[in-house]
């Protein structure tokens, strides 16, 4: 059977290059030079293997192209797509010396670009960019049916028929105590509560809307953790592998192990198709007893959901241990908040909160 391409390039020149490429791949296309022709063609019923955007596009015919409109159209094809489904490559002049802009459309879910013009020979050719997009997006398909199986072998049966669904985002439910994902409960802190606070440092955007990209060290020094990044290392491998047999358990979706906290240069990343929302929870008064400075900085950081070790007001406010001591022992003899583990592994977060 053919592949079938969606192109999408306002350039005529390049639209005639791209067609030439992909008769000699052996590959059909439907060609669409705005915004508007492209969604009308997803919105048809013809099927694409995959497509090719370009990103500078007119929404519609004799309209001025703008990179953002080609943007959007990128996120209603990955939409139209579905979660692993047909591959998106990028043709853009704006990626060589505009690392920026490739960074983002990457990270929106692209699965590669290649510049104009186009390269005619090398490892960057438009042809060879196919055919690693198509080989690499059916190795994913592949990888998570496996890990489906495995999980299946060891006993880690679904309570849905695992019948291919691969998991296509959904929300992340932050809790004071837990977070669920897809209405799967992914953790719950009864001890230190680090993979709570590592998946809430992950959880903020940057200004462009996307996910931060924190280190191990830099999830280490927010979290408190003791053991510094080798433990945060540990504890983002256990709650991956949670979120991929739990899922896969109670739900019967595929997760991949990447799939919900990705890796790059950068740091840890949670995937852009995830959403973050936040448990409603009954409003609660914290009497505040002549509190000082660091007592109300420890005590709002425990009611934003998180918790903290004593270590927290060690390092933030360069103090003794001693002086730390007193101030959670007046905390707790106050009421306001308790102590949860054992020994150096346990934390502190406001008295009452869920196990």
């Amino acid at each position: 059977m053919t592949m079938q391409a969606l192109v999408v390039d306002d350039d005529p020149a390049i639209r005639s290059q791209v067609s030439d490429i992909l008769q000699s791949m052996g590959h059909g296309c439907e060609l669409a030079t705005t915004q508007l022709e492209a969604r009308q063609l997803l919105q048809s019923a013809k099927a694409f293997d995959y497509a090719l955007l370009d990103l500078e596009i007119p929404f519609e015919q004799h309209r001025m192209p703008r990179i953002q409109n080609g943007e959007n159209l990128l996120q209603e094809v990955l939409d139209h797509f579905g979660y692993l489904g047909s591959p998106v490559l990028i043709i853009t002049g704006h990626g060589t010396g505009t690392a920026e802009i490739a960074t983002r459309v990457m990270q929106a879910g692209a699965i590669d670009y290649v510049t104009k013009p186009l390269e005619l020979t090398g490892p960057r050719t438009l042809d060879r960019a196919i055919e690693s997009a198509l080989t690499r997006r059916k190795s994913q398909r592949k990888q998570i049916l496996r890990e489906a199986t495995r999980l299946e072998n060891h006993g880690i049966v679904p309570n849905q028929p695992a019948s291919g669904k691969a998991f296509d985002g959904g929300p992340l439910l932050f809790y004071d105590s837990r977070a669920e994902l897809c209405g799967v409960k992914l953790i719950t802190d009864q001890g230190a509560g680090l993979s709570l606070q590592i998946l809430r440092a992950l959880a903020r955007k940057t200004a462009m809307r996307t996910f931060v990209r924190l280190s191990a060290e830099q999830l280490a020094q927010e979290a408190g953790a003791l053991g510094g990044p080798p433990t945060v290392t540990s504890c983002i491998a256990r709650l991956r592998k949670s979120a991929q047999q739990r899922l896969l358990r109670e739900r019967g979706i595929l997760c991949g192990l990447l799939d919900v906290i990705g890796h790059d240069h950068q740091g840890y990343f949670l995937r852009e198709w995830i959403r973050i929302e936040e448990a409603a929870t009954p409003a609660r008064t914290i009497r505040n007893d002549g509190w000082n400075h660091r007592q109300h900085w420890f005590v709002n950081r425990l009611a934003s959901g998180t918790h903290l070790p004593r270590t927290a007001i060690e390092k933030k406010f360069h103090v003794q241990k001693r002086t730390a001591q007193r101030d959670l022992t007046e905390l707790r003899i106050q009421g306001i908040i308790e102590f949860v583990g054992t020994g150096v592994a346990g934390n502190y977060r406001l008295a009452g909160g869920e196990v």
